[in-house]
Parts: structure tokens; sequence; C-alpha cells
């Protein structure tokens, strides 16, 4: 890496707290609404394969429907909570690693590139 990147103690930014908080809060999110929506869309998949003639009447097609809207519901979620949560948070860690002057904090030894 080169440029105002160089010599950045990034083991210190992944030690903040504010840090630690911001990548567990995303974290959540993704397990708990992604995971769902991937855990329904595999249900679906399934009852499409065990139940074809079920699924295939207008109550299946609502449930395809439904699993495309549940989509878009947690992809906006996403967008919203990243906007006024995580945006907050990132923030807070740009400010804690940076000194007076506006710039990263420097680690007391640059590392060597390989």
């Amino acid at each position: 890496m080169t440029g105002d990147t160089e010599g950045i103690n990034w083991e210190a930014i992944e030690r903040s707290p504010a840090f630690r908080e911001l990548v567990a809060s995303r974290r959540r999110f993704v397990l708990i609404a992604g995971g769902g929506t991937v855990g329904l869309c595999a249900a679906y998949v399934v009852l499409a394969y065990l139940a074809p003639a079920g699924l295939g009447t207008a109550l299946g097609w609502a449930a395809g429907v439904g699993l495309i809207l549940l989509t878009w519901v947690v992809s906006f979620m996403y967008l919203r909570r990243s906007d006024s949560e995580w945006d907050p948070m990132e923030q807070q860690v740009v400010a804690e690693s940076r000194d007076a002057s506006g710039r990263f904090t420097r680690s007391a030894e640059p590392e060597q590139v390989r």
C-alpha cells in the first residue's frame, strides 16, 4: 500500500471499542436478516421440490412474490440502518483514529512491504 494509508496502525483501529461495535452490529444484522431471508428462500425451494402441486397454485405464486418483496425490504432496511446507525459509527472510528492534524495516526514503526 502507498499514499496516506502507509503506516496506519490498523491493529489499534481494529481493537477500538467503536470499531468492534460497528462490526458486531453489521454482523448481527446480516446474520439475522440475511440468514432469515436465505432460510425462507431455501424452505420455499425445498417445498417446491417436495410438493410441486401445492406451489403450482396462487398460494405458491404469492409466496414466491412475497420472497422477492422480502429481499427488497431487507435491502431497504440495510440501507436505512447504514445511513442512520453505521455511518455515524464509521465517522466516530475515523475521528478516533486521526491525530489533531487530521491525518491518520501512524504506527510507531511502519510495516515493511514484503
